[in-house]
């Protein structure tokens, strides 16, 4: 009587079928390193000694982890590694997603150097993380195109350690409590890209530190109160470079920081920098506004 339902139900089916993905790798131990593309999930709070906790060797990884602990063990190294190297640069991993919600954080005594390291990496995010009482909360060096956003980053020598962060995103994070809350390290010319929208507060050092040569790098929208020294700190290169070139430093908040709330080392007249539209109360030179 409905000779046309047969044929429109088996479609169904085929298309349902067709769209069916594979379960995520689940990670339950470590130490774990992961070697081949795909999704991975953490199912287990972890304690994590002797080394680095999850390394991850490969591009196209997404990482979660759902909401639990890595603890630091007896000789913690890193909680999360992300292309490491033992002296020699590794080839770039590409499409390293590490998300939360999920915590990294201190053992009494014992301490991760680093709660996620990051090396050589591109298109690659970490987002949702908690960092508490490690080295460096987040570490990268020579990576591109990074989205470092919604962490939180607290009781670490060094909240979030940039070194060489070319065009990536810095935005959204909770990086107060630390020593220095965000250390930014542009070597060899990079173009470090946005720091924006960032919480830096009640920092013991510096809430944001700048340092060595950038282009085109954009400071703005930031919250940076009460560190105990600086505000904001734009520390001058070292010979034979004589300014960080292209930096904007605009729209943030620096109030009550304990030496200065806006600092820019280079002279005369803050050389390579343009300060506009700042609140704040102390700064070191008369071209900070």
């Amino acid at each position: 009587m409905f000779p046309h339902r047969r044929a429109v139900v088996s479609i169904g089916l085929l298309v349902i079928a067709g769209s069916v993905q594979a379960d995520p790798t689940v990670i339950n131990t470590c130490p774990t390193v992961i070697t081949s593309p795909g999704d991975y999930v953490l199912r287990a709070d972890l304690i994590c000694g002797g080394g680095d906790g999850i390394t991850i060797k490969t591009s196209g990884v997404s990482l979660r982890l759902e909401g639990h602990r890595i603890t630091a063990g007896v000789g913690a190294n890193r909680a999360i590694a992300v292309n490491p190297s033992m002296g020699i640069p590794p080839p770039s991993v590409q499409n390293v997603h590490i998300l939360g919600p999920g915590l990294i954080t201190n053992g009494g005594a014992n301490t991760f150097g680093t709660g996620v390291f990051l090396l050589f990496a591109i298109n690659s995010e970490v987002s949702g993380i908690t960092v508490l009482g490690s080295g460096s909360g987040i570490e990268a060096d020579e990576c591109t195109f990074l989205t470092v956003t919604a962490n939180t980053l607290g009781r670490n020598s060094v909240g979030l350690n940039l070194g060489t962060v070319n065009l990536s995103t810095i935005s959204e994070n909770d990086v107060s409590g630390n020593g220095t809350g965000i250390f930014l390290d542009a070597e060899d010319g990079a173009a470090a890209g946005t720091v924006s929208h960032n919480v830096i507060n009640g920092n013991t050092l510096a809430g944001l530190h700048i340092s060595a040569i950038l282009f085109g790098a954009t400071v703005q929208n930031n919250i940076i109160n009460g560190n105990g020294q600086y505000g904001i700190f734009v520390e001058p290169p070292p010979p034979p470079a004589q300014e960080v070139f292209g930096l904007e430093v605009t729209n943030n908040t620096s109030l009550a920081n304990g030496m200065v709330d806006l600092f820019d080392g280079q002279t005369p007249n803050c050389k390579g920098t343009v300060w506009s539209g700042n609140t704040f109360f102390t700064a070191n030179q008369s071209c900070i506004h």
